[in-house]
């Protein structure tokens, strides 16, 4: 087998993982399929954020075989033994060595070894992150623990997005956005109208709803707000709005990139970043030269040489009109799940 017949094969598993891995997440009670943060720094950042978590196919260390007695759901270990008592209608995975529980319509989490570390108190549940559990109650209250089931936010935050890159994004009662570290202390007394996650050792902020700048893990402002709009950071560079058009800038604010693009969907990805202009999707290199054109309605970042890339076609199935193939970095056509 070629490497490109090796690519083709995990390309054809992977597409098949997420599909598959799409369908349970969409139930999942930790994974909406839109955000519910009520901040566009956040959910319009641009980037393909790797979490490096796959909670929809978390495996567990410790077996354990899932009970049902009198009609609830429990856990017990390979002897017998129970580790989780039959007192819950849903079990699912949530993460490797987490388990979902669920009581009525509130979730909790446990730890394979029997441990509650989240009680079962909770209408939505983020997935884990830096081992930080983001959670929602039933009054759209948001707080955080910790896996050692330590209460690190309490849970009367009007939104917590969850922790990347060391930082969490709290919005208060007054509607102000700032940022807390991982011991669930405040990274600045500075409170923003919106902040975006820290990558690469920056954020971004917007003071009066107006610009946008980032600021350093001290917080002290490194870029001055500027910006209508930007994304989070990566391999050095930043996507940011001026004028209605985007360009890329450097750590130091330099603009490496001339604005120009109708849109920058995703941020750069070994070396190639798509973006929209004129004539459609193109992916460009860190100089702004075009590599090549992409004429397809969607383009997600390059991983292990292949990227993703979608095109609207009609359909009558319930998941949505959209064909997914995938390009090389040179732009050749690799696969099309419709020619199988």
């Amino acid at each position: 087998m070629n490497m490109t017949q090796k690519k083709t094969s995990r390309l054809r598993t992977a597409i098949v993982a997420v599909a598959a891995a799409g369908l349970i997440a969409a139930q999942m009670p930790h994974a909406a399929a839109e955000s519910i943060h009520d901040n566009p720094l956040y959910t319009g950042m641009g980037i393909l954020v790797d979490r490096g978590q796959e909670p929809s196919a978390a495996v567990h260390a410790a077996p354990l075989a899932l009970v049902k007695t009198a009609g609830k759901w429990g856990a017990v270990s390979t002897t017998g033994t129970a580790v989780i008592a039959a007192e819950y209608d849903e079990i699912r995975p949530y993460a490797e060595d987490y388990l979902l529980v669920r009581q009525g319509k509130k979730w909790g989490v446990f730890r394979a070894d029997g441990k509650q570390v989240v009680p079962a108190a909770y209408r939505h549940i983020e997935e884990l992150t830096e081992d930080r559990i983001v959670v929602q109650d039933m009054d759209k209250k948001w707080g955080c623990y910790g896996t050692d089931g330590t209460l690190i936010l309490p849970v009367t935050q009007r939104d917590v997005v969850p922790y990347h890159d060391g930082a969490a994004l709290v919005q208060g009662t007054d509607k102000r956005w700032s940022f807390y570290r991982a011991d669930g202390s405040r990274l600045t007394e500075k409170t923003y109208a919106y902040v975006g996650i820290f990558s690469e050792g920056l954020a971004s902020v917007m003071e009066d709803k107006k610009h946008v700048g980032f600021i350093d893990k001290t917080g002290a402002e490194v870029i001055a707000p500027q910006y209508a709009s930007a994304s989070i950071f990566s391999e050095g560079l930043a996507a940011v709005e001026v004028g209605g058009k985007w360009g890329f800038i450097d750590k130091t604010g330099t603009m490496v990139i001339a604005p120009q693009y109708r849109e920058i969907p995703m941020g750069f990805s070994e070396g190639l970043a798509a973006v929209r202009g004129k004539k459609g999707l193109a992916y460009i290199d860190k100089t702004g030269t075009q590599v090549f054109a992409a004429p397809y309605d969607y383009a997600l970042p390059f991983h292990d040489g292949l990227a993703e890339v979608r095109r609207k076609v009609k359909s009558t199935n319930f998941l949505g009109a959209v064909l997914t193939i995938a390009a090389g970095t040179a732009g050749q056509f690799i696969y099309d799940p419709l020619m199988l």
